[in-house]
């Protein structure tokens, strides 16, 4: 989780914003293609930006990412309006 937190200072990190999504769905949807896109061209982090709010998309987030068998980590970034996720080597 130190590696999360460090990389975080990166400018240059993958980010998936799911400012965007409509609905919850929709926004779960974003992150499983932006999670593969990612995984595949060998990123080792990305940033998924979820936004404080009630916390509703962060939990639903959250709990994909635990279910993701391409995510070895994830942590709430400092501010609370982001997560910062870590992928398996292969």
């Amino acid at each position: 989780m130190i590696e999360l937190l460090a990389a975080s200072d990166d400018e240059n990190i993958p980010v998936i914003d799911l400012h965007a999504a409509e609905t919850t769905h929709d926004a779960l949807d974003q992150l499983e293609s932006g999670l593969f896109l990612f995984s595949q061209k060998k990123e080792p982090y990305c940033r998924v930006v979820h936004g404080i709010g009630g916390g509703i998309l962060k939990e639903a987030v959250h709990t994909a990412l635990k279910e993701s068998p391409l995510v070895k980590d994830f942590c709430l970034s400092f501010d609370g309006g982001s997560t910062m996720v870590g992928f398996y080597d292969e």
